[in-house]
């Protein structure tokens, strides 16, 4: 079995090699240097096997019964996929994968003020 990922160290890939370690298994990875476009690509033809993804943009494949979706990897169902389980609730207690993005800059970063911080867009 093979599965893809977006990168070496990515979100995708260390959410697979957890759940390598939680289910004994040895699936092999396959990374993807552009991200996981070419990935979900190989996943819709059958050259990989699974995929860790961020649900959003899968969910008219899924409707449209192009990817099957087994679970999600965090604590509760998405509100997206609400039929979709949990890894918790597909056997898999303890796996929860959520994803932190944050937005972030060098320390020295000065502090946001009226002058080089917007709270909302300008129109012109």
């Amino acid at each position: 079995m093979t599965f893809g990922t977006s990168g070496n160290g990515t979100a995708s890939h260390l959410a697979t090699e957890l759940f390598n370690r939680k289910a004994g298994t040895k699936i092999v990875a396959v990374h993807y240097q552009g991200g996981a476009v070419q990935g979900m690509t190989d996943l819709l033809t059958g050259r990989i096997t699974l995929m860790f993804n961020v649900a959003a943009p899968l969910v008219e494949q899924v409707r449209d019964k192009k990817l099957k979706a087994i679970a999600v990897g965090q604590p509760k169902r998405t509100p997206i996929m609400p039929d979709v389980v949990t890894m918790d609730e597909a056997g898999m207690p303890g796996f929860d994968v959520g994803i932190w993005i944050g937005l972030l800059a060098p320390a020295g970063t000065a502090p946001p003020s009226s002058t080089n911080c917007r709270s909302r867009p300008t129109r012109r």
